[in-house]
């Protein structure tokens, strides 16, 4: 009887023993467990944004989580069970660390780890000089950056040559721009409102004097997005040689179009002042051919047309302005410019309609002309303060902004023979407008 009692009694302690035990329970354990930490650089003791951090099973070391740090290096892991863990953070050019021991339990929910200090691993290697260009199109995390100095075709274009290969984006014949199919996105230049929306403000840009262009199609509220289909940023060329420095560049082509642009800057300390200008005309001829066809209950209606067009942009703009470094945590920059871009268009029309069974059947001419100027004037006043921890800045913009334009847009029609000679009076539609703001 006594040694009966007793089997039982080392049974019972040895099942109230296994259900102490962390991670062996088989029932179902709530997953309220987390892991936070922090991952910086061993030297400057700044975060390192987008290490990866994965949790193991000290059991069978399978994975049971994982994520990347933020910009600022911070990371949490949490739904997790009850049991004990390690963990591996690891990053490009960096060392892997490993975190061992990590136990979570219903007395301690949360694991805070701390700062994780990882460092730049090194490698003896013989010199090497090596040399290279950045890639055209670099795809970062929230953004695509499109660098336009590796963009030898677009060189004496606008800022829609240089987007009209990239992927997301579209580009008419009109030059009419739209990206992920929306003509609804925002145009920056160089993080600042452009006076001018959408494709007419791209058009304004000559490709040269741009650095790089930034597609962002899911902008967060830094950039207060009013567009729908994102927004693109035009970074433009600066300099940071001290003394005076400027390029300018200069291009001809066929049907009498040219371009040419320059920029200069003066540095002296903590001051550059800057200048810039463009003058470009741009278009040419082309041709459109049409074919439709219409049916109804007992009649096919039939339209042809041909039209011979013509197109022309160009216009000519300044640019000047300052940079004020006032130390190494505060930057200030006024800039000022003018311009004015003219678009101009001309077609002559051929059209031939008739029916069938025949009901009528005659041809026609049509011509039209349209012109428009449009007229900008934009001062800036920017302001920057960084703070001591990294990607941490509070800005500020003022911005003062004239728009005015003119429109005249004209269409005749006359009807013709089949060679195309007038044999009734033109009717004409005439339009006007001025537009300001």
């Amino acid at each position: 009887m006594k040694k009966t009692a007793l089997l039982f009694i080392l049974s019972l302690s040895l099942v109230f023993q296994s259900l102490s035990q962390p991670g062996k329970f088989n029932g179902n354990m709530p997953k309220d467990g987390k892991i936070t930490g922090r991952v910086i650089d061993e030297t400057t003791r700044h975060g390192v944004a987008y290490a990866s951090i994965s949790l193991h099973s000290e059991k069978d070391s399978s994975i049971v989580g994982g994520t990347i740090t933020d910009n600022g290096g911070y990371f949490e892991i949490s739904n997790l069970a009850y049991g004990k863990y390690y963990a591996w953070v690891t990053f490009i050019g960096y060392e892997k660390v490993k975190i061992p021991e990590i136990h979570i339990s219903p007395k301690q929910k949360e694991v805070i780890l701390g700062n994780i200090s990882i460092k730049e691993s090194s490698l003896v290697l013989n010199e090497v000089e090596i040399s290279t260009d950045k890639r055209h199109i670099e795809y970062k995390v929230d953004k695509k950056v499109i660098n336009v100095t590796q963009d030898i075709i677009a060189a004496g274009g606008t800022a829609v040559d240089v987007l009209e290969n990239t992927p997301s984006v579209q580009v008419d014949v009109d030059g009419n721009l739209t990206l992920r199919g929306s003509g609804s996105y925002t145009v920056l230049i160089d993080g600042k409102p452009s006076v001018l929306s959408g494709s007419d403000a791209l058009k304004q840009i000559s490709a040269s004097t741009i650095e790089k262009i930034e597609i962002i199609t899911n902008p967060s509220a830094k950039y207060d997005p009013d567009g729908i289909g994102g927004i693109i940023n035009i970074i433009l060329k600066k300099s940071i040689t001290e003394g005076f420095n400027g390029i300018i560049n200069a291009g001809v082509g066929m049907f009498k179009n040219y371009s040419t642009d320059g920029t200069f800057n003066l540095r002296t300390g903590k001051v550059n002042l800057f200048a810039g200008y463009d003058l470009n005309k741009r278009g040419g001829p082309g041709k459109w051919i049409n074919e439709r066809e219409a049916d109804f209950d007992t009649v096919t209606i039939f339209t042809n047309a041909d039209a011979d067009r013509s197109r022309n942009f160009g216009g000519y703009s300044f640019k000047t302005g300052l940079d004020w470094e006032i130390n190494k945590v505060n930057f200030m920059t006024f800039s000022a410019d003018y311009g004015q871009r003219n678009f101009g268009f001309t077609g002559n029309s051929r059209y031939h309609e008739y029916t069938q069974p025949v009901i009528y059947d005659y041809y026609y001419l049509r011509d039209n002309l349209s012109s428009n100027t449009h007229n900008t004037f934009n001062t800036n006043l920017y302001y920057q303060h960084k703070f001591l921890q990294p990607n941490h800045n509070f800005s500020a913009s003022v911005n003062y902004s004239l728009f005015s334009g003119d429109n005249y847009e004209l269409n005749t029609n006359q009807f013709s023979d089949s060679q195309w000679n007038g044999i009734a009076a033109k009717t004409e539609d005439r339009a006007t407008s001025e537009v300001n703001g």
